[in-house]
């Protein structure tokens, strides 16, 4: 944000209207504001306040005050701030509620406050909004903090100071965090800490799981004592000690499986012969049932042989018997 030109008029203790330019002033890169008490140095300042956040800081907020008394009473106090915003060069102005004169007859009426916000483009001022929320809205947006984050970073109060330092810890984490952007550090801190919680997840599981495994193999082994096996303490008694169970256990193992595999072998064997010898068996059965059937069906090969014999002598007759008849 870069402030450019400022003009307040009926503002503080500056009845008519003043211009400041701020460029001019900024020039070398640095100015100081100084003068006698009440010469307006602080009125300048809340003069900025006022056109950015619609109020000032302190308790210079109402807006008697704000008003000065030697104006002209048909004047209005307003304040226009040229400013180059979020790469926007933006005028704003802000006029505060007052009474003025009636135009006519006697007396006065309330006149309401009023905002303008305009941004320059390509040499030629827009009116963006004349709404006061609005505008503060937007400028709000822009700049990235709230008023009060804005008095107590930018333009401390006289006298505030020592208050933002004293301020809670959550306070102001909250304000540089917001100020300088470590939001971003703030979220590896807890995606640090996250991974650290998980890891630890896994750690403790995986410590359960291999403490389950170990009982489940000392029970096997019969090695259990009714005591937690030590996963991390340097027991070399103890390791010893289930190294040689569990090499014997292995070489058992190894016997057991040898035998296994020659009882396997020996089974397989018993197996195909007994296989071999129902093939032979069933074989033989098939014979025995073949041989069977032709027995008995040798009295009925008998008769029909007889009969083919007959039919062949009948057919040498046959043609005979049709010549004499």
């Amino acid at each position: 944000m870069r402030l450019h030109r400022l003009e307040l008029t009926a503002f503080g203790p500056f009845a008519g209207t003043q211009t400041v330019d701020l460029d001019r002033l900024g020039a070398d890169g640095l100015f100081l504001l100084h003068g006698e008490t009440g010469a307006g140095k602080t009125s300048v300042l809340d003069a900025v306040a006022y056109a950015l956040f619609n109020r000032v800081p302190g308790s210079r907020q109402q807006a008697g005050r704000l008003r000065c008394d030697q104006a002209d009473p048909g004047v209005a106090t307003s304040v226009r701030l040229e400013l180059t915003l979020a790469g926007r060069r933006l005028r704003v102005r802000r006029s505060l509620e007052w009474q003025r004169p009636k135009r006519r007859g006697v007396g006065t009426t309330r006149q309401q406050a009023t905002a303008l916000l305009e941004e320059c483009r390509d040499g030629v001022w827009v009116g963006l909004s004349t709404r006061i929320d609005e505008v503060s809205h937007q400028l709000l947006d822009w700049i990235g903090m709230s008023a009060d984050q804005f008095f107590q970073v930018v333009l401390l109060p006289q006298g505030e100071f020592a208050r933002f330092l004293r301020a809670e810890s959550l306070e102001r984490e909250a304000l540089l965090e917001r100020l300088f952007g470590t939001q971003r550090f703030a979220d590896v801190q807890d995606w640090l800490a996250q991974r650290r919680r998980d890891c630890a997840i896994r750690v403790e599981a995986t410590e359960s799981a291999m403490r389950s495994w170990l009982n489940r193999l000392c029970q096997e082994l019969g090695l259990a004592d009714g005591t937690e096996p030590p996963l991390h303490r340097a027991d070399e008694t103890w390791r010893t000690e289930q190294r040689i169970g569990v090499e014997a256990a292995a070489q058992t193992a190894e016997v057991l499986v040898r035998d296994s595999a020659l009882a396997l072998a020996e089974a397989r064997r018993a197996a195909e012969d007994t296989a071999t010898r129902r093939r032979l068996q069933d074989r033989r059965m098939l014979a025995d049932r073949e041989q069977r059937a032709v027995a008995e069906a040798g009295p009925r090969i008998d008769r029909l042989k007889q009969d083919l014999a007959a039919a062949r002598q009948a057919a040498v007759v046959a043609p005979l018997l049709v010549a004499l008849s």
